[in-house]
């Protein structure tokens, strides 16, 4: 079992990669936790399993499936198992990305 303090890291620093895996698949059969950092227009999302996105810092826009949405800092967005996502920053983002385990 997988208790809080297990494995668990602290928010990267700043200065290193855009992408921490904070729970891997290993570790949870339920669900996996990335921390990312976006500055530049990625994709987001899975396009066969449902992903929670939540915001811890900066702002961002979410477009597709013809729709648009704003993410700030505090936002949580459940995104369908139905495609990817763009995510697209106003400078910089930092989220976790919770994907539900295959």
């Amino acid at each position: 079992s997988v208790r809080a303090h297990d494995e668990l890291r602290a928010r990267p620093d700043a200065s290193g990669p855009n992408s921490t895996t904070l729970l891997s698949g290993d570790q949870c059969p339920y669900f996996s936790v990335d921390w990312r950092r976006v500055t530049t227009t990625e994709t987001v999302g899975d396009s066969a399993r449902g992903t929670a996105l939540v915001c811890l810092a900066g702002a961002a826009k979410l477009n597709g499936g013809g729709e648009s949405m704003d993410l700030g800092a505090g936002d949580c967005v459940l995104l369908p198992a139905m495609g990817r996502f763009d995510c697209e920053p106003a400078t910089s983002v930092e989220f976790l990305e919770a994907r539900i385990a295959r």
